[in-house]
């Protein structure tokens, strides 16, 4: 089993698994150490509803083509 106390890695590897970039070994390994530490399962079920939040309650601003066509060609100065 993956040790995960340090937490840093844990949250890592959650929001690796949660915008699906976890292999088949990482993933079962997480899932895994989620089934034997309720707080850590906690932790990714806290981080899926508040990346469902943001989803649901944050919208995109529309922006013209010249003002995207400005921070382009600043960019690329």
């Amino acid at each position: 089993m993956a040790n995960f106390e340090a937490g840093n890695d844990l949250k890592k590897q959650i929001h690796l698994y949660l915008d699906n970039q976890l292999g088949e070994d990482e993933e079962r390994i997480l899932m895994d150490h989620l089934s034997h530490h309720p707080q850590s399962n906690e932790l990714l079920q806290n981080e899926r509803t508040f990346r469902d939040f943001i989803k649901n309650n944050v919208r995109r601003v529309p922006v013209t083509e010249t003002l995207k066509d400005t921070i382009l060609k600043k960019i690329q100065a």
